[in-house]
């Protein structure tokens, strides 16, 4: 989730209000948030370089829950005037 903005960047607070009002009520058992810096390719050709968070998020592989991942991508879409959100989905396993 890029940190750019049109006006600027997502502030702290901003990402933890987001955190607090759209993914926890998704997903109260929990999920992890890691720092990175990211590259991509804009709409218009051009090479973009910012600040991102990696949301990790753990579920189950059934329609509800990956609708509900497609819904908070679209919520910081449109929150923070992003182009773009990345979906990646991998199968993990729980070992007892």
């Amino acid at each position: 989730m890029g940190q750019a903005t049109p006006s600027g960047h997502v502030t702290d607070a901003e990402w933890q209000q987001f955190i607090t009002e759209t993914v926890t009520p998704s997903f109260p058992e929990g999920f992890t948030v890691l720092s990175a810096h990211g590259q991509w390719r804009g709409s218009d050709g051009g090479i973009r370089q910012e600040e991102t968070r990696v949301l990790e998020i753990v579920h189950d592989d059934d329609p509800q829950s990956q609708a509900q991942v497609r819904a908070l991508a679209h919520a910081y879409k449109r929150r923070f005037s992003q182009e773009s959100v990345l979906l990646t989905q991998s199968p993990s396993y729980q070992c007892s």
